[in-house]
């Protein structure tokens, strides 16, 4: 959803949006990818870079635009859904967003 936001901007400025390399969660190949290549650049949640830049392993800076998220699902393997874990994870969600019908 960042990188939707962030190309949109790009869009409505009429400037061609960069092309993501790597789109990962994965904060071990974020910091593996930009240790090993100078020329890469990396859009993150503030406070991940803010942690990162904290502990010396790169160099952060805020990017002060507002991306709105939207929605997301949980998506899961039919097969997957009766595993207690699925189950679990899934239930502890309903209790934190009681707003989302079962």
């Amino acid at each position: 959803p960042t990188r939707q936001a962030f190309t949109e901007l790009f869009v409505q400025h009429d400037l061609p949006a960069p092309t993501a390399r790597i789109e990962t969660t994965s904060l071990n190949v974020i910091q593996a990818a930009l240790r090993h290549e100078d020329n890469r650049l990396a859009l993150l949640p503030a406070d991940i870079g803010r942690e990162l830049r904290q502990h010396g392993l790169l160099a952060y800076r805020d990017f002060p635009i507002p991306f709105p998220m939207p929605v997301v699902g949980l998506i899961s393997l039919p097969r997957t859904r009766a595993l207690p874990s699925v189950r679990t994870f899934r239930d502890a969600l309903y209790r934190v967003l009681p707003r989302v019908p079962l």
